[in-house]
């Protein structure tokens, strides 16, 4: 994998009087943030500075973390509203039938045919994570006539996610299945 820049919340308020600030973590069951973790804090995309983690405190999508030299509530402050970013190779390893999203974001999506081939049907072009389940967003086609077809990762409409290609089957009659 290349080490792309991996997006993992944001910082908000500070927390108390000696630095600490809440963040907002994109995935509350995230490992990524620890101490020791050097990061990038962004603005509008562009690197403000890199900080490292220092400490962490509470679990879930909103967080207190101490970043070492920032031990004041106006230093603290002036963190509000920027972005925290990582290296890919900076997450945490997974076991081998787990993927990040990430991996598989543009990657081609194809269909079991009738004749137990492979037919491509589109890409994967986004992710959402709902109470009842997590879905891809497939893309069909190109531009003004391309669709957008949601398909829940479950076992029922999906075959094998294969990040290292990458690339997404989905078993027979999915896509006719979860288009309205």
């Amino acid at each position: 994998m290349t080490d792309r820049r991996i997006l993992l919340g944001v910082l908000l308020k500070p927390h108390g009087l000696r630095g600490a600030v809440r963040v907002h973590l994109h995935d509350p069951r995230s490992q990524t943030l620890r101490p020791g973790l050097t990061c990038d804090l962004e603005r509008d995309g562009a690197v403000v500075r890199s900080i490292t983690v220092k400490e962490l405190r509470g679990a879930g999508g909103t967080s207190s973390v101490q970043f070492a030299g920032i031990d004041t509530l106006e230093k603290a402050e002036a963190l509000r509203g920027l972005t925290l970013v990582v290296k890919r190779s900076d997450l945490p390893s997974i076991e081998e039938d787990e993927f990040y999203v990430e991996d598989i974001l543009g990657a081609e999506v194809f269909e079991r045919g009738a004749d137990a081939g492979l037919v491509l049907k589109g890409k994967v072009t986004a992710f959402e994570r709902y109470p009842s389940t997590d879905v891809i967003t497939v893309t069909i086609g190109e531009g003004e006539a391309a669709t957008k077809v949601d398909v829940p990762l479950m076992e029922r409409f999906i075959e094998v996610v294969d990040a290292e290609v990458p690339r997404v089957i989905l078993n027979a009659g999915a896509i006719d299945e979860v288009t309205p």
